[in-house]
């Protein structure tokens, strides 16, 4: 299935107010003008949901977790003691390197890191994840899409960690386990919320993940479930 097949099956499964998903790879080649000395790339989302592409380099992030999150350097002892002492998101700074380095968090391995809106894309080349923002009746067909060849209990997972990465940190660790199958619900960071809508989520589709995921779709309930069609007349 292609990006253009899998929009005219997502439109047909999750209706015309749906907003299209984000992907995002990383590259040796620049997609767009590069963006620097940006604060927060959740802020940036919108952006790209309008429809602008975005390409980030190096040292392209004025956020110190941000850039651990991303590949782009290590934890900070600063940046511990910020998340826990002044954040309060970790009893304490130990924790917070202790947690960080249990994610498996990959280094960047090329310099441009590009997103754009799937309808910008011609192929599923170099793609890490689709990053889907949604209302709790869409994160729920998302939810059941991905559950309907997995019995695994953590088959959609959420975890501890900015906004950066729930939507991208954890899917491209994901893409470099031997037997990546999980997909992430985001957006719960207290600190980056108010840069989000306040209805939507955030659902992370690991590339993966991704092939399987698109064969399945039609068999499922966003196709054959008359619980969805429910929801879906709401939408």
């Amino acid at each position: 299935m292609t990006p253009t097949q899998f929009i005219t099956s997502y439109r047909t499964a999750f209706g015309e107010n749906a907003l299209l998903p984000i992907a995002f790879g990383f590259s040796d080649t620049p997609r767009a003008k590069v963006k620097h000395g940006i604060r927060c790339i959740v802020g940036a989302y919108k952006m790209i949901l309008d429809g602008r592409d975005m390409t980030l380099e190096g040292d392209f992030i004025n956020c110190m977790g941000g850039r651990t999150y991303l590949g782009r350097g290590e934890m900070t002892e600063r940046t511990a003691v910020f998340v826990s002492e002044t954040e309060c998101y970790k009893q304490t700074p130990a924790l917070v390197k202790d947690y960080v380095a249990g994610l498996g968090i990959v280094p960047a391995a090329k310099p441009y890191l590009n997103f754009m809106r799937i309808d910008h894309l011609d192929s599923w080349d170099g793609i890490e994840a689709l990053i889907f923002f949604a209302t709790p009746d869409i994160i729920s067909g998302l939810a059941a899409w991905a559950f309907y060849d997995r019995n695994e209990p953590d088959t959609v997972t959420v975890k501890f960690g900015s906004g950066c990465a729930s939507t991208i940190a954890f899917a491209v660790a994901e893409n470099h386990l031997p037997d990546g199958y999980r997909c992430f619900l985001g957006m719960t960071d207290l600190s980056a919320r108010y840069l989000a809508p306040s209805g939507l989520l955030a659902f992370t589709i690991p590339s993966c993940r991704l092939p399987k995921m698109l064969e399945t779709l039609p068999h499922t309930a966003l196709f054959n479930g008359k619980a969805w069609e429910r929801l879906k007349a709401r939408q």
